[in-house]
């Protein structure tokens, strides 16, 4: 491995657009976080207008399904940032810092970035608003769901992003145990 190059001023605004990344991604699901509870809010406060709790549901499952989007996006354009800074000193220090990720079995397996929790907690409230869509249009179509099924959409669902969880992380560990 060759010896880090000296970092440029192009690197550091990168490393400032970095660095504001997660400050902004969090901040943005704070904000989506308060929208959709509202919409839960309103979607159960509107018992006897179906139409427009459908409605709310739409809402509900599109703002999910952006914050999803938002932040799978930051998390592949932070990928490309740390990529194109890359051997500099500049990053030689930033992953020094970050081994605290590595220091216990804890630390390594239980550590998620916020853009990757913010992904899957976003898919999870989509899936939610998807069975209460499903649920409404059958109801609006004069039959009903049985609970058991939407359940066990439900689980599965959980199911699968905790595996999904579990299978990023295993890479990550891989990926990032390789000597430089």
């Amino acid at each position: 491995m060759s010896a880090p190059k000296n970092d440029t001023p192009a690197d550091y605004k990168l490393w400032d657009f970095l660095i504001k990344q997660d400050d902004y991604v969090v901040q943005q699901f704070v904000t989506a976080v308060v929208g959709i509870g509202a919409l839960f809010f309103a979607y159960g406060s509107l018992t006897t207008l179906p139409y427009e709790r459908l409605a709310i549901a739409f809402i509900g499952l599109g703002a999910s399904l952006i914050v999803w989007m938002h932040a799978y996006g930051s998390h592949v354009q932070a990928d490309a940032i740390r990529e194109e800074i890359g051997n500099t000193i500049l990053m030689e220090r930033y992953k020094s810092i970050m081994k605290w990720k590595d220091k216990t079995l804890f630390q390594q397996y239980f550590y998620h970035s916020v853009t990757r929790l913010i992904t899957y907690f976003s898919s999870l409230v989509a899936l939610t608003w998807s069975l209460i869509i499903s649920a409404d249009v059958a109801n609006l179509a004069g039959f009903s769901i049985p609970i058991w099924l939407i359940e066990s959409v439900a689980i599965l669902g959980i199911a699968f992003v905790l595996v999904l969880i579990a299978y990023r992380k295993v890479q990550d560990i891989k990926r990032f145990s390789r000597p430089n």
